[in-house]
């Protein structure tokens, strides 16, 4: 239910941002196309609709990706989904928070399928320009479990500060993270003050 809500989302703002960057019309139908049908939950049809598209426009091409990389995720095909997406991202053509989201997405992804050096450098990436609808304490999060997950403590230390300048309320998840990476490093009093 909620991954059908985040797609229904990714794919909402994916097509008013369609509008603004302006695909090609050829473009344009076929990825409504695409969309209504998976509205439908024909995903595998919607896929294909996007698969068949010979594209010649930059623009074209990563918005493509980037609905492509949605629909494979969505239909549980993780690695044409990171490909796609990578695409997406590389291109440099997406723009705001289109091109803020789907770098989020790729770099979830990656954190999910334990390839937690890949994701880092979105992770970095999206640091720098959080939009104000977007909650940057996340982001700082996720950098911490990938630096935790590749056992660099100190990495881990200092995106936990960065986490912890947003004010959260503790939370069993974050603190057992930086007790595990004070502990690895024998910082006994900080470890104490977490505990």
């Amino acid at each position: 239910m909620m991954k059908k809500f985040l797609i229904t989302t990714l794919l909402s703002l994916t097509a008013a941002s369609a509008i603004a960057q302006e695909l090609s019309q050829y473009t344009a139908s076929r990825v409504q196309r695409a969309h209504s049908l998976a509205q439908e939950e024909k995903l595998k049809e919607a896929i294909s609709t996007l698969e068949s598209l010979d594209l010649s426009r930059g623009y074209d091409q990563a918005f493509v990706a980037r609905m492509l990389g949605i629909f494979y995720w969505q239909n549980e095909q993780v690695k044409p989904a990171i490909k796609q997406l990578d695409f997406a991202v590389s291109s440099g053509l997406l723009q705001d928070e289109q091109a803020w989201q789907t770098r989020k997405m790729l770099a979830d992804i990656l954190l999910n399928e334990q390839q937690f050096a890949k994701a880092l450098p979105h992770y970095y990436e999206l640091s720098k320009a959080v939009p104000k609808n977007q909650k940057a304490h996340e982001v700082w999060l996720r950098i911490a479990q990938s630096h935790y997950q590749l056992s660099q403590w100190n990495k881990v230390l200092s995106a936990m500060g960065r986490y912890e300048k947003f004010g959260q309320p503790d939370e069993l998840g974050p603190l057992s993270i930086k007790l595990s990476s004070e502990l690895e490093l024998k910082k006994w009093q900080p470890a104490i003050v977490t505990i």
